[in-house]
C-alpha cells in the first residue's frame, strides 16, 4: 500500500463528511484512511463508523480525548502505507493530490513530498494562498537541504503536518510524545522537525492540494501563559535541529530573528491582556535565562529593525508606558 492518510477527529460533525469524501474521491486508489476519534461527544465517531462499514479502506480508532498531538501519534501506529499523510477533519484535499504525489514518488523516490495549501472559508472561497515557497517540482538533497531549513526556521510556510507526505520508515513512530500532550501552540512544527531531520531528499510541488478551513470561532481571543512556554519548547527542538545540521551562520541569524520577534510579540500581547507587573517580571526573567535568547543577543547588530524596536517596548522599566502602547499604537502588530 502506497499511502496512509491519518485524520484526527474531534467534534466535527459539521465538516467530517466533506473531509472524508474528499479523500475517497481521489483519482489514485492505493491508500487507506485512519480515522482517529479522539473521544468526540457529538456524532463524529458514529459518522466515522458508518463510513468504515461502507469502505474497507477506512479504519476507525476510538480513544479517550487527549488532544490533537496524541491523536496523530495513535494514527501513526495504525498505518501500513509506505508514505504517511495527515489531514485535519475540518479541512479537505484536492481529488488529484495522491495521483500527483505518486508520480513524484515513481520519478524521484523522495523521502518527503511537500505541497501548498489555500486558506478557505465555509463557502470554499479562497482567503489566502500558500503554495509559492519554492518553484514547482523543486528537488532538494544534502547539497541544498539548507533551503528547506531556512524556510522552516524563519517562516511558518512549512510548519504544518498536513502538507507533507513522508516515507513511513523515516517517521519517529515509536517515540513517546506523552509528556508533550499539553502542547497547544506549535504542536505541528514540533512533530515536523524530526521528520525534516530524518529525511534526506525532498520534492516541493507548488500547487494548493490542501484546503485549510479558517475557523474564526476556534481562534483564541486570550493570550495564555502556556503559549510562551510552548513556543520555547518548540524553539529548543528547532535549535537542536539546526545544530545537528551544522547550518550556516546566516540561517542561525534568521532563526534568532524569528525567535526574538515571536517572543517579543507574546510579551506585548501579555501586556495587552492586563498581566500584572510581577507576572510580567517573571516572564522577563525566564526569557533572560533562556539559552536561545542569550545566543540571539550576541547577534544584536544583525537583528531586524523591527526586533530592535520591539525590544524597547518590552523593558520592565517601561511597564506602564508599554502596557498603554500595547493597547494603542502597537495593537496592529499583535
Amino acid at each position: 500500500m502506497l499511502f496512509s492518510i491519518i485524520v484526527p477527529v474531534y467534534n466535527v460533525e459539521k465538516y467530517i463528511n466533506e473531509c472524508i469524501e474528499s479523500i475517497l474521491s481521489q483519482t489514485f486508489s492505493d491508500f487507506e484512511v485512519i480515522l482517529v476519534d479522539d473521544g468526540s461527544t457529538d456524532n463524529s465517531g458514529l459518522i466515522c463508523d458508518e463510513y468504515a462499514e461502507k469502505d474497507n479502506r477506512i479504519k476507525v480508532v476510538h480513544k479517550r480525548n487527549e488532544g490533537l498531538l496524541l491523536a496523530r501519534r495513535t494514527g501513526l501506529k495504525a498505518c501500513n502505507g509506505d508514505y504517511i499523510i495527515h489531514c485535519d477533519s475540518d479541512d479537505y484535499i484536492s481529488s488529484d493530490l495522491l495521483f500527483e504525489i505518486s508520480n513524484e514518488i515513481l520519478d524521484k523516490h523522495p523521502d518527503m513530498i511537500l505541497y501548498g495549501y489555500d486558506v478557505v472559508d465555509d463557502n470554499h472561497c479562497i482567503l489566502e494562498e500558500h503554495f509559492r515557497v519554492f518553484d514547482d517540482q523543486s528537488y532538494f538533497d544534502k547539497n541544498n537541504k539548507e533551503s528547506i531549513l531556512l524556510q522552516l526556521c524563519s517562516t511558518t510556510w512549512l510548519n504544518n503536518m498536513v502538507t507533507k507526505a513522508t516515507r513511513r520508515e523515516l517517521i519517529d513512530i515509536d517515540s513517546d510524545y506523552n509528556e508533550y500532550k499539553s502542547l497547544k501552540m506549535g504542536e505541528d512544527l514540533f512533530q515536523v522537525i524530526p521528520l525534516i531531520k530524518n529525511c534526506s531528499t525532498f520534492v516541493y510541488i507548488a500547487k494548493p492540494f490542501y484546503f485549510y478551513r479558517y475557523n474564526l470561532s476556534g481562534m483564541s481571543k486570550n493570550i495564555n501563559r502556556s503559549y510562551l512556554d510552548n513556543h520555547i519548547i518548540v524553539s529548543e527542538r528547532m535549535n537542536n535541529l539546526l545544530i545537528d545540521e551544522c547550518v550556516t551562520e546566516d540561517i542561525k541569524i534568521s532563526f534568532y530573528n524569528r525567535y526574538v520577534k515571536d517572543v517579543y510579540k507574546y510579551l506585548l500581547r501579555f501586556l495587552k491582556s492586563d498581566i500584572s507587573k510581577s507576572e510580567y517580571l517573571e516572564l522577563i526573567s525566564i526569557l533572560d535565562s533562556n539559552d536561545i535568547y542569550i545566543s540571539a543577543q550576541k547577534y544584536f547588530d544583525k537583528w531586524s529593525k523591527e526586533n530592535k524596536l520591539l525590544r524597547s517596548f518590552i523593558k520592565p522599566s517601561n511597564y506602564s508606558l508599554n502596557k498603554f502602547l500595547s493597547k494603542t499604537v502597537l495593537s496592529r502588530v499583535l
